[in-house]
């Protein structure tokens, strides 16, 4: 609910995983979901999101209508970046380990990339310190995009 409208009625699944809208989507979890402001254009007649150098194949990212083209905001929860091998082919978001955030049984590792402040969860130890460059990929099957209004497209 924000100013007294509900802004999505769904299991709690659904709202973590396919949030309504950017409001919902940075409400929900901790660490909050990461969000990468850019846009979708077409190379050769797929849906690509573009942002800083960063280009995501849209093509596994099922969207709710026909694929819009404009600015857009990527969203990815920390869980949601892989930093092993067997991700290969997805699209790589590197950065270098800014704070590693040991949790216990986890473990959050914040890193810059292109002016943002991203975050990553790992499981287990972790091995990475401030100043480490890294390189996860990014499941863009699990991510979410959001159009100019901020609803999910």
């Amino acid at each position: 609910m924000r100013d007294g409208v509900i802004q999505q009625l769904a299991s709690p699944a659904e709202i973590y995983h396919r949030p309504a809208n950017l409001f919902v989507a940075g409400f929900i979890g901790a660490p909050a979901m990461n969000f990468v402001e850019g846009r979708i254009e077409r190379a050769n007649g797929s849906p690509v999101f573009v942002s800083n150098g960063l280009a995501v194949d849209l093509s596994g990212y099922s969207f709710r209508a026909l694929t819009p083209e404009g600015p857009a905001t990527l969203g990815f929860r920390p869980e949601h970046l892989v930093l092993d091998g067997v991700a290969s082919g997805l699209p790589v978001i590197a950065g270098r380990v800014s704070v590693v955030e040991p949790m216990g049984a986890d473990a959050v590792v914040w890193f810059d990339w292109a002016g943002h402040s991203l975050s990553l969860r790992i499981m287990g130890d972790v091995t990475l310190q401030p100043g480490d460059d890294m390189a996860p990929r990014l499941d863009i099957a699990k991510a979410s995009l959001f159009g100019a209004d901020g609803s999910r497209l």
